[in-house]
Parts: C-alpha cells; sequence; structure tokens
C-alpha cells in the first residue's frame, strides 16, 4: 500500500437521487484531499454523468445486468488493485461484496447503508427484487470490513435484519454541500405563488411514492386552509402523482396546489418557501431537512424511524408530529408559520452535517483500519 491510499467507490449508474448526490460529494472532497478516487459504475448513464469532479477518474464498464457487473467489477479489482473499495446502497453493496468474493487479494471493502430494511417488507415501493437482494444482503453484509449507517435507525436495521456485528457499523450522517445549496438557492423562482406579499407557500419535496404519504401532507394542507390563505407546491415525480392530483381534486384544494415534477434546482424553491414539510413514514436519513435548514427556511417532519428526529434534534430545530397525523402536521405548519426560527439558528444547525465536517468522519473510517474511533455504533 502506497502513502496516499487509492480509493475506489462503486454506485451502478449516475441516475439522479439523494444516495448518488452523496457519493458525487464525498468523491470530490477525498479528490481535494488528495486522495486518488476512482468512480467506478457499470454504466455512465444519468442526471448526474455531467457533475464528476475532475478530481476523480470515472471508469465505466458499460456492463449488461448484474452478473456483467459482477465480472466486470471483479476483473476491475484484480486488474487495478485499489486498497479500500467503499460502495453505497443495498444493490451496489452486494455487487461489490459478491465481485470480492472472487478477487485472490480482495481490497478491504467498506460498505454504506441508507435506507431503512424494515420498509422493503411494509410498502408497496420496494418489489420482489428489493426483497431478494435484501435477502442476499444478510448473508453478504457480515463479511464486509465495515458499514456505515447514515442514522441510528438503519444501523439497528443493519443488526437487525443483516446480521451486522455492532462493533463492525459506524453511523456518519450524509454530507450536504451548504455552499453549492446555498449558492443555488438565490436563483429566481420562476413560479406565479413565490411573489412579494404573496400567500405563504408550503413545500414538499421527494420522490411520489407512498413511503413519502404526500397524501398526508395535502389532507394537512386542507386543513390549514380553512383557517388561513395558504398555497401547497409539491417537488418531485413517481407513481403516486396521478392518486395525489385526484386527491386535492377531491379535498377541493386543487387550485391552490402545484406539482412543477423534478427540479434540478429544489433549493430556490426552498429559499421562497415558508416551510418545508415532510410527511414521511421513513426516512433512512432526511436530505430534505438539512437542505431546507441550509436555505434558512423552516421545516417540519414527522417522527418517522430514520434520520429527521436525529436532524431535528428531536425537535429543536423543527417540529415534529407522529406519522400520519395530519391534524397534527397542519398545527405545525401554522406554528411554523406564525413563529418561525430565526434563519441562522438553522442554517448553522445545517453546517453540522457539511461535505467537510462528514468528509472527516468517512476520513477516519475508510483510510485508517486501525483507527478506533468509532469502536461500533454505541447503540
Amino acid at each position: 500500500m502506497g502513502s496516499v491510499p487509492s480509493l475506489s467507490i462503486f454506485i451502478p449508474t449516475l441516475r439522479g437521487g439523494g444516495v448518488k448526490r452523496v457519493v458525487l460529494n464525498l468523491v470530490e472532497e477525498f479528490g481535494r484531499r488528495g486522495y486518488m478516487v476512482d468512480l467506478v459504475v457499470s454504466r455512465a448513464e444519468g442526471e448526474f454523468v455531467t457533475d464528476v469532479p475532475d478530481t476523480a477518474s470515472l471508469v465505466s464498464f458499460d456492463a449488461q445486468g448484474k452478473l456483467g457487473t459482477i465480472s466486470a467489477l471483479r476483473s476491475y479489482l484484480s486488474t487495478t488493485k485499489p486498497d479500500i473499495l467503499f460502495s453505497a446502497h443495498t444493490h451496489a453493496n452486494v455487487l461489490a461484496l459478491l465481485a470480492s468474493l472472487f478477487v485472490p487479494q480482495p481490497p478491504r471493502t467498506i460498505i454504506s447503508e441508507h435506507s431503512l430494511v424494515r420498509d422493503r417488507q411494509t410498502y408497496l415501493d420496494y418489489d420482489i427484487l428489493d426483497r431478494a437482494t435484501a435477502a442476499l444482503a444478510s448473508i453478504l453484509y457480515p463479511h464486509a470490513d465495515g458499514l456505515i449507517a447514515v442514522s441510528k435507525e438503519v444501523a439497528h436495521d443493519c443488526m437487525n435484519f443483516f446480521n451486522v456485528p455492532e462493533q463492525d457499523i459506524s453511523i456518519i450522517h450524509n454530507p450536504v454541500d451548504i455552499a453549492r445549496i446555498q449558492e443555488q438557492a438565490k436563483t429566481p423562482v420562476d413560479h406565479p405563488w413565490f411573489m412579494a406579499d404573496a400567500p405563504p407557500v408550503i413545500l414538499g419535496v421527494g420522490r411520489l411514492v407512498r413511503r413519502k404519504d404526500f397524501e398526508t401532507l395535502l389532507r394537512a394542507f386542507k386543513r390549514l386552509t380553512e383557517t388561513r390563505e395558504a398555497r401547497l407546491v409539491v417537488l418531485g415525480e413517481g407513481e403516486c402523482r396521478d392518486a395525489l392530483e385526484q386527491l386535492a381534486g377531491r379535498l377541493g384544494i386543487q387550485s391552490l396546489t402545484s406539482f412543477p415534477g423534478w427540479a434540478s434546482n429544489p433549493f430556490k424553491f426552498m429559499y421562497q418557501a415558508d416551510v418545508i414539510a415532510v410527511s414521511s413514514r421513513s426516512e433512512g436519513f432526511g436530505n430534505v431537512l438539512v437542505e431546507a435548514m441550509a436555505c434558512g427556511s423552516s421545516v417540519v417532519s414527522t417522527a418517522c424511524p430514520g434520520g429527521p428526529c436525529e436532524i431535528l434534534d428531536d425537535g429543536s430545530y423543527g417540529h415534529l408530529v407522529p406519522v400520519g397525523d395530519f391534524k397534527a402536521l397542519a398545527q405545525a405548519i401554522e406554528d411554523s408559520i406564525v413563529s418561525p426560527l430565526p434563519e441562522k439558528t438553522l442554517s448553522d444547525r445545517a453546517t453540522d452535517f457539511s461535505v467537510q465536517r462528514i468528509a472527516d468522519e468517512y476520513e477516519a473510517r475508510l483510510f485508517n483500519e486501525n483507527d478506533r474511533y468509532f469502536e461500533g455504533a454505541g447503540l
């Protein structure tokens, strides 16, 4: 091993998503710190292809299917011999561990888990392949050299469902590029509801899937409009879009609700909105909350399993309400409109999750195998 360890980070594609943004943030920061980084993908496709920083080498296998990816990754590891292999999310972790099994001198392999495993047994957002992958992960995960979980709840799941010993788990929150968010937040919003002296705007951001439970947000907004004038904007796309638009119609709030779709820059909406509301049934971490606070915006969230309670410090930085309770969510939104926390308080909290601070924790975990700083998750 050389004086500067070589790091290979594996993710299947660069299609949009929170995990991909996390990986790119780390890739850029590690490159800035002088590490040799390969970003390894099955196929170089997706919205984030153009965001790969110059400080990393993009390695694309152009592989077909999972077996093709395993074969290509095995060959890459055997030839390149990186010191460390890091992967993110369950599908990538399983592929990385399978490939490593067939390498004579495998790299030190650290995997990371970003979602709650229990969701795959509860919600229809996850198909049979997801559940089969989770079953395979329970066999492979204990053989990794370490696992990073993005929240305490995710760490618990990795212990309970994936059979990972507590001492092998480190809890490291997601890194968020605060400076980039704050710069993009100042971009003007081309939407008629974000005008001076306009009614308050409530913002929801995320994939339109069952787990995000935007139905509860719509019902909360309906209740809010019974006592004050307001508008609701929901950014994102997903299989529940039609059902949500139909629900807005049945609730009589269709003219007060907007579904602009996926936004490449959601931060300008966050900066202009009065309250960002997270109505999820679960969140592995909850990037939206940190991003909104970086914009100085008030946030409310369900106290769902996952990261929100950790991010908001059990309600110190935003109201937390029970999952599925639209009345409590409506009241929390109203209270946030009337008595918002100071913008500096929120943006200062967001810096606790900055790329620089979180990368320090990743650096200690990835690059020093003798570092006992973590000593397990402390669960």
